[in-house]
């Protein structure tokens, strides 16, 4: 030891302390700012040279600690949801490119794994999700026929703006496309014209039924 008297010591230091708290306090934030990437990079090297003792460390007193820390986190998080939420926002907002590379790169390095993840998620939680995309169906449609009902003139006039502007340009893509692709505007043709032909024949039908109602009205 470095001091002979290491508990009397440490008590004197302790009262010192005590006594020089509030400054000593603000001297080591004034020191914290002025060499914050320092510290961070000192931080950061400590952590590497003992990563796995620091790892092994934390699991064991979270396992020891498992009901406090949890606690602990959920009245955090409680208390400070709105500075969290706004932090991770402004986070996202500068790190956009980032966080897009590397949620891309692991997806790509772990893709089977997390496939058969959403498999067998969806498999056990059929039932569930059916419900849930079924409310959430529900609610998009009623709040799309709220902004429908509340946007119709200004959506039909949009519309009748954009069709005006676009009309010969559609025409132009329609004329490529009937020329590009002449096996499926056949079959387009033949599907129309059966679907007209059924139609006749209904129509024709239901004359045919009117005209025998009214006959048999004369006959009797």
């Amino acid at each position: 030891m470095p001091y002979k008297d290491y508990e009397k010591h440490k008590i004197s230091m302790v009262a010192y302390y005590e006594a020089n708290k509030q400054e000593i306090l603000e001297y080591q934030k004034a020191y914290r700012e002025a060499n914050k990437e320092k510290i961070k990079m000192r931080d950061k090297a400590r952590y590497e040279r003992k990563k796995e003792a620091i790892r092994s460390q934390r699991k064991s007193y979270y396992e020891e600690n498992k009901a406090r820390v949890l606690a602990s986190q959920k009245s955090y998080l409680k208390a400070n949801r709105e500075t969290i939420r706004a932090r991770t926002r402004t986070y996202r907002i500068a790190n956009k490119q980032d966080i897009r590379k590397k949620a891309k790169a692991n997806y790509e390095q772990n893709k089977e794994t997390i496939l058969a993840s959403q498999r067998t998620y969806r498999i056990a939680n059929k039932d569930k999700i059916k419900i849930s995309q079924k409310a959430k169906r529900k609610a998009n449609l009623a709040s799309r026929m709220v902004y429908l009902e509340k946007n119709r003139q200004k959506l039909l006039t949009q519309s009748r703006t954009y069709h005006a502007n676009n009309k010969y340009k559609r025409n132009s893509q329609s004329n490529a496309w009937k020329k590009a692709n002449p096996v499926s505007v056949k079959i387009m043709n033949q599907k129309a014209i059966k679907k007209r032909n059924a139609m006749k024949s209904l129509s024709n039908l239901a004359k045919l039924v009117e005209v025998a109602k009214n006959l048999q009205l004369i006959c009797t």
